[in-house]
């Protein structure tokens, strides 16, 4: 989630521009891909215990998975990474209730070290505090509120069969053959890419409904490993890096991967404000339901119109 509370602290006397490892920090900052999901927070706390071992603490969240580090003297502290409850990857403000949590988990005795729209990072150096979340069945709930919102699975569903069916209308109006090696190329990574957005939520999906079944069981919730995380985030930036570096030299790839990240937006922009207008009646609900017909009949004429000029230039 976009903005926050980072926590305040010292650099360890450390210059900036130093140089760690294989990598250059500027300004005794760093940056990390990671995709944790909303079911991972006990990976994430892990990876913040690990990072701060090695003196980096987190310092805010940049875009899409990027969070950001300074740079300070190694500890060994206990982190808590948990979401907000009543929060969403679409929200652009924080909630009334944000200040109320993040006071009743200080009275508790943690400390906060930064605070999103949905993460909050708190840390404690005290072994025997108890955690945060020590009810899997309210956990649980509030991962299931955020991770499984319909709209938010449709739109990774929508984008990857929009994907799947340039790909497909280009091999099959091509004889079922590739004119060119950059026809190739374009059409496996839009391949790619809708299997990237699908077997995330289907991965999603699948994690939750055995997680319905553990709760009602009694049994502990399940989460990833932190191997698997990072690899799992490796393999989705080499992807990226792939069709940035595809698109620069294919215009109708990347015409196609703009349209996509558009489309994205501002479908989530639309699901924003339809959740912040929910509460509304009469005319005002009226009002929101015109302007989200508006948005999404402008959109998609003029996706229509680009994808026919995309696709004619893929034919060529």
């Amino acid at each position: 989630a976009p903005g926050g509370i980072p926590a305040s602290g010292n650099t360890g006397g450390r210059r900036p521009g130093i140089y760690e490892g294989r990598r250059t920090v500027v300004g005794g900052r760093t940056y990390r891909y990671y995709n944790f999901r909303e079911y991972e927070g006990g990976a994430f706390s892990r990876y913040l215990e690990e990072m701060a071992g090695k003196g980096w603490y987190i310092d805010g969240y940049v875009f899409d998975s990027v969070w950001r580090f300074r740079k300070g003297k190694p500890s060994k502290r206990r982190y808590n990474a948990v979401l907000m409850p009543g929060s969403s990857s679409v929200d652009i403000d924080e909630s009334g209730d944000t200040k109320m949590f993040r006071d009743f988990c200080t009275e508790a005795g943690w400390i906060l070290e930064y605070g999103g729209i949905v993460w909050q990072i708190f840390y404690t150096e005290d072994e025997s505090l108890l955690p945060i979340e020590t009810d899997p069945g309210s956990k649980l709930e509030i991962i299931g509120d955020i991770m499984m919102q319909p709209a938010l699975i449709a739109i990774d569903f929508i984008a990857a069969i929009l994907l799947i069916a340039l790909a497909a209308a280009v091999w099959f109006a091509s004889g079922m053959t590739f004119k060119s090696a950059d026809q190739g190329v374009a059409c496996a990574l839009l391949l790619l890419w809708s299997c990237i957005f699908i077997g995330g939520r289907i991965s999603m999906i699948c994690w939750y409904n055995k997680a319905v079944h553990a709760a009602e069981s009694g049994a502990s919730l399940n989460s990833s490993t932190l191997g698997k995380i990072k690899i799992r985030s490796s393999l989705k930036m080499r992807a990226f890096a792939a069709t940035v570096l595809a698109a620069a030299g294919i215009l109708p790839l990347m015409k196609t991967m703009c349209w996509l990240v558009i489309f994205r937006g501002m479908c989530r922009e639309a699901f924003r404000y339809r959740k912040e207008n929910a509460g509304v009646n009469g005319a005002d609900k009226l009002r929101v339901r015109i302007i989200l017909a508006v948005i999404i009949l402008f959109f998609g004429y003029f996706l229509c119109f680009d994808m026919k000029y995309i696709f004619s230039v893929f034919m060529k």
